[in-house]
């Protein structure tokens, strides 16, 4: 095997790849030194900042803390806001899609200078269908304490 891979690489081939292996491996240990300094950089520095800033490290620490705790507060009230405006949203989503869908181009009561004779019973269905769609979609939001 070894005269079938000195065939497949020439002797030229092969100093080649000699020369790449070596500077991928100058280039490694340069890398793992360049590495070790950077940690005991780190140590020292972090070291030296612990040092100086004990006692105004769990200042901060306290302050972040108590501020973290207020956005939480916030962000839960801003949540309990937003699921009661689309709970709401969500009820009046089929009414919305009835009144767009038909247009309403019924009789309404109370309709000024109507001569066509009909009567409002189309308009006060209308409004029945919608409440009836209503009705169940509140009842399942309270039941699924989403209202």
């Amino acid at each position: 095997m070894s005269r079938e891979r000195r065939s497949f690489l020439s002797g030229v081939r092969v100093a080649y790849f000699r020369d790449v292996l070596d500077h991928v491996l100058t280039m490694i240990q340069k890398l793992e030194l360049s590495q070790d300094l950077l940690n005991s950089l780190q140590s020292t520095y972090l070291a030296k900042v612990d040092q100086r800033c004990t006692i105004s490290v769990s200042i901060v620490q306290r302050r972040r803390i108590q501020v973290s705790i207020e956005v939480a507060k916030a962000s839960n009230n801003i949540n309990l806001v937003m699921k009661n405006i689309s709970s709401f949203a969500t009820a009046f989503l089929p009414m919305t899609f009835i009144t767009g869908l038909w247009g309403m181009n019924v009789k309404v009561p109370f309709q000024v200078n109507d001569t066509s004779g009909e009567t409002p019973i189309v308009f006060y269905t209308i409004i029945a269908v919608m409440i009836a769609i209503v009705i169940p979609f509140i009842y399942v939001m309270r039941r699924m304490k989403w209202l």
